[in-house]
């Protein structure tokens, strides 16, 4: 899957939230990638990669 742009409405989200929208891509059949969209834009870059990835 490719989401082209942003997942959150703001920069700034909750660990919480990242968690379940890391949870839930986790579950996904195949791939998920993300390009950051306008609300990324000047936030702090987050890396999230599968375990032993």
């Amino acid at each position: 899957m490719l989401v082209a742009g942003d997942l959150f409405d703001s920069p700034q989200v909750t660990r919480e939230v990242v968690s379940a929208t890391c949870a839930a891509f986790g579950n996904m059949p195949r791939p998920v990638y993300v390009i950051p969209g306008n609300h990324a834009l000047g936030a702090r870059e987050i890396r999230l990669e599968p375990p032993g990835g």
